[in-house]
């Protein structure tokens, strides 16, 4: 498109009519037809505006490239960042698991009197502190998990589940 600027331009165009006398009461048909080409002389002029249309392409192309690159990068963070996540939920779960096995170990010493208020109160602090865990570390999986739905543009999880072995 840009080494259009070195084609002439050409345009034609064509008219008929008619004309009426009042004197003598008669007609003419007329025809005119014309005919205009132009081209630039001025080499230079066009020269740097293909030049400029070719830069344009090539930084069009470049950028293309680049955000290319830069999403397959994104994906490819989201996707460790994912992995990671699942292994923290697994690991704060059972964490969780057994910070209540542990409190109800302490609750049983309790009440057969082998365990004090304090150290029941620091089992159930501990299963408090580690269910937190568990379910900021869910939250950071499913928040994952919508960085690469939106990168992948799906509409839904169940595409982007559907691509899970």
């Amino acid at each position: 498109l840009a080494k259009v600027g070195y084609l002439p331009t050409v345009s034609a165009s064509a008219s008929t009519g008619t004309g009426y006398s009042f004197t003598d009461g008669s007609t003419d048909p007329t025809v005119s037809v014309s005919l205009s080409a132009s081209l630039s002389l001025d080499a230079w002029k066009t020269a740097t505006s293909v030049s400029s249309a070719r830069v344009a392409l090539q930084q069009s192309e470049l950028s293309l490239s680049e955000s290319a690159r830069a999403i397959d990068v994104d994906l490819i963070t989201a996707v460790y960042d994912l992995v990671n996540e699942s292994r923290a939920v697994a690991s704060s779960a059972k964490a969780y698991e057994y910070a209540e096995k542990s409190y109800e170990n302490n609750l049983e010493l309790y009440k057969l009197g082998s365990a004090s208020v304090s150290d029941l109160t620091d089992a159930e602090e501990l299963s408090a502190t580690n269910r937190n865990s568990l379910i900021s570390a869910r939250y950071s999986f499913l928040n994952g998990l919508s960085a690469i739905r939106s990168l992948c543009a799906f509409e839904s999880d169940g595409a982007l589940l559907a691509l899970v072995p």
